[in-house]
């Protein structure tokens, strides 16, 4: 027997002020849950950080559903709840001040249906299957997470040819990667664990040895083959640029810069991934301080692009 479908309820038309509300409640949750790296869109335009901030919310709703550890049955109906949301949303019904504003971002700067959606797979990627066996397994869900969000923001700073989608997707994945393994000792701990297990048996290492105290051999081997990898994702982002706005090539290299500082910290330093971070307060602070003063900021590839006026 079917079970039974359950109906959805009637929302009201989506209005200017639930857009508005939408806004300001998103500017909020991504300033409060996005705040080591808030700095990098802090300058932008009004409507275009607004835009940001919804896909942010966006994100914060897939990663806390996605840390969840309930059943799969519940995982289900989350997922499911959470795809219908967004498709009434962007439909034009009201769901949720947050989501109107989404909603108002995705018709504003002609975000492509594909990427907010394709997200919520990722999630229930997250959600019903084990860890990655592969490099490149890992990488395919890092698209569906962090690529398609960095693919619909760069909409927001006006992307000016399809073509950049790979280019964006690729630095969404650098930025995915380098966030995973700066949590990869508490993922363990929660029984989360987000990394290639082919790597940790390539390197002879446990992924309870995240949670040591202690550095050795093999994981001085796993920080180095991710930090290589995080700055070879960066090199494949460099395109990107050209397909950007002066607003959006700024907040590019300010992330990448982020990634970059990751990849070189744990070659140099292992046993920052059995700490707290592998990006410290005074890394982010220097980093904010260059993107303020509108400094070059370290990156792994040229930085001689010209942006679109």
């Amino acid at each position: 027997m079917e079970p039974e479908e359950k109906s959805r309820p009637d929302y009201p038309p989506i209005n200017e002020q639930a857009v508005e509300n939408g806004y300001r409640s998103c500017r909020k949750l991504a300033k409060q849950h996005f705040q080591p790296v808030f700095w990098t869109i802090s300058n932008l335009p009004a409507a275009e950080h607004g835009a940001v901030c919804a896909l942010l919310m966006h994100l914060h709703r897939g990663l806390e559903l996605a840390s969840r550890g309930s059943s799969d049955a519940l995982n289900q109906d989350q997922v499911a709840e959470f795809r219908d949301d967004l498709g009434d949303a962007i439909g034009g019904m009201c769901v949720s001040p947050e989501l109107a504003a989404l909603s108002d971002a995705h018709q504003r700067f002609n975000i492509p249906r594909q990427f907010v959606f394709e997200f919520i797979e990722g999630i229930d990627w997250l959600m019903r299957f084990p860890p990655p066996d592969s490099w490149e397994d890992l990488l395919a869900v890092a698209s569906r997470i962090g690529g398609s969000i960095m693919a619909a923001a760069c909409y927001v700073f006006q992307m000016n040819s399809a073509a950049g989608n790979h280019f964006a997707i690729r630095l969404g994945q650098a930025l995915t990667v380098t966030w995973w393994l700066n949590t990869a000792g508490r993922d363990v701990r929660r029984s989360q664990q987000r990394l290639a297990i082919d790597d940790f048996e390539q390197s002879e290492m446990d992924p309870t040895a995240l949670t040591g105290i202690t550095a050795g051999q093999q994981l001085t081997w796993f920080a180095r083959l991710y930090g290589h990898r995080i700055e070879q994702l960066l090199r494949d982002t460099a395109p990107l640029l050209d397909h950007l706005d002066y607003d959006g090539v700024r907040v590019a290299k300010a992330l990448a810069s982020v990634c970059f500082c990751a990849a070189n910290n744990v070659r140099l330093h292992p046993e920052m991934l059995l700490k707290d971070g592998i990006v410290t307060a005074a890394d982010l602070r220097r980093l904010n301080t260059q993107h303020f003063l509108g400094l070059e900021p370290a990156l792994p590839f040229s930085v001689g692009h010209h942006p679109q006026q």
